[in-house]
């Protein structure tokens, strides 16, 4: 396996482990999106947490967006029941 491959899918797996680790969830799952990021040696990333409900996001974490990029594109996205199918 290369070493970029091998950091990569190294990275991964912490974020993994840390969401046994974490007890706040909203550290875990960022955690999760900075290894993704990293994993595909993307610029950016997001992650939505699907809600109680089903067809709303609780949550949409991301990394690589500065606050002039959130203040640019407007509100996280909403899931819906439609769009998710």
């Amino acid at each position: 396996m290369a070493r970029g491959t091998r950091d990569r899918v190294h990275s991964l797996l912490e974020a993994v482990l840390s969401v046994g680790r974490e007890l706040d969830l909203e550290q875990a799952l960022s955690s999760v999106v900075e290894a993704a990021a990293v994993l595909v040696d993307a610029e950016y990333t997001g992650l939505g947490v699907i809600g109680l409900d089903g067809s709303t996001l609780s949550a949409f974490l991301t990394v690589g967006v500065t606050e002039e990029q959130v203040a640019e594109t407007g509100p996280s996205p909403k899931a819906t029941a439609s769009s998710e199918k």
